[in-house]
């Protein structure tokens, strides 16, 4: 995984057009299929992480992947001391691939925060920039929310009208990685394990994507009924749009997957608190038009065309340690007076991981039907 104005007329102009649909779900993953259609995978760390990615079948072995109690149990060795290669974990990705679409992750437990761990929830595509990557879910270290991340390939630049009120775009150029902060502490690490986690829906269109988080207790019926509608569910925690000149249906494709809504048009994500889910999600009739702003959301500038700079990405989980989190240990006092390095750190003290774990109830996308009017900036 790769490292972390105003233009609002032309933002405004291509959220009207960010459409979302009447929508079908085409899958779900879970506990019945999640290890048949998502691959534990043995591989040296790209990102330079002090972590030793395991296979299937150490991973089963020592409890590190499996189903508990229904849900998918995704974590990281806890028990072993002064490991040499890195500390072990688990990646997985899909088998599938995508380009576009409605994508609602149920998610009961995700990694706490404790200094090393760097847990990531994204999508990538197989020819990385080009084919675009979204990271969902990343943080690192003690930090209490995540920062939602596009990459891409050369000229896609993003705005980020639409999105909540405390998100804040740091960056407009994906190709350097475009990225939006935020302030929900329920939407990652300790918070968001303490209301029992939530739903986060990411919209992605060729106009945008937009990310929305609903804690469990504001799930939106049409979420929890099936027919998800983006357009009920406000603004989104970010949103991603074409600044005028980045065309998201180039630079994001085929990538593997909070809800996401993933058109050619954007790609919005939201997250829900358990206590907040939607009625229509838990229905299985997902709409975004009801959720409000979405968490994040990343429409076109004016200089990004969605439908070429993201497509065919696969969806994946991995829980990393140090790298991003170790070039900047000294930027967290309390990490860097427990050991003078990260790697030091993750090292000898594998009983500050024993939260370093996914527990995920479902993964289901979502394909158009018909389609509809989704934003309003």
């Amino acid at each position: 995984m790769a490292r972390l104005t105003s233009i609002v007329g032309v933002a405004t102009l291509v959220l009207s057009k960010m459409a979302t649909a009447d929508y079908k779900l085409l899958k779900t993953y879970d506990a019945s299929n999640f290890f048949e259609e998502f691959k534990v995978v043995n591989i040296t760390d790209p990102s330079s992480g002090f972590v030793e990615y395991v296979d299937a079948a150490t991973a089963k072995e020592k409890s590190l992947a499996g189903i508990r109690n229904g849900q998918v149990y995704l974590g990281a060795d806890s028990v072993t001391d002064n490991t040499k290669n890195g500390r072990p974990s688990v990646r997985v990705e899909s088998t599938d691939f995508f380009t576009t679409g409605l994508f609602i992750a149920d998610i009961a437990h995700m990694p706490g925060n404790s200094c090393g761990v760097w847990p990531a929830y994204w999508t990538s595509g197989p020819d990385w920039p080009n084919s675009g990557e979204i990271d969902i879910i990343e943080a690192i270290n003690l930090q209490k929310t995540p920062i939602i991340t596009l990459h891409s390939g050369t000229n896609c630049k993003v705005a980020n009208t639409g999105s909540a009120a405390g998100s804040a775009l740091i960056n407009a150029n994906c190709n350097t990685g475009c990225s939006q902060t935020t302030t929900d502490t329920q939407a990652y690490g300790d918070g968001f394990n303490a209301v029992k986690g939530g739903a986060y829906a990411t919209q992605w269109t060729t106009a945008g994507i937009a990310i929305w988080f609903f804690p469990r207790s504001n799930i939106p019926a049409d979420i929890t009924a099936g027919t998800p509608d983006p357009t009920t569910w406000g603004k989104p925690l970010t949103n991603f749009v074409d600044s005028g000149s980045c065309d998201f249906a180039t630079h994001f494709k085929s990538n593997r997957a909070y809800a996401t809504q993933w058109t050619t048009a954007g790609i919005a994500i939201w997250f829900f608190p358990r206590s907040s889910i939607p009625a229509d999600i838990t229905a299985g009739t997902p709409d975004p038009t009801t959720w409000g702003k979405p968490l994040t959301n990343f429409v076109d500038s004016g200089s990004c065309d969605f439908a070429t700079h993201f497509k065919s990405n696969r969806f994946i989980f991995n829980i990393n340690f140090c790298g991003w989190a170790g070039a900047v240990w000294s930027e967290f006092p309390t990490c860097s007076a427990k050991a003078a390095t990260c790697e030091e750190y993750v090292a000898q003290n594998p009983s500050a991981f024993t939260e370093a774990y996914w527990l995920i109830n479902s993964l289901k996308v979502y394909r158009e039907g018909t389609t509809k009017r989704s934003f309003v900036a």
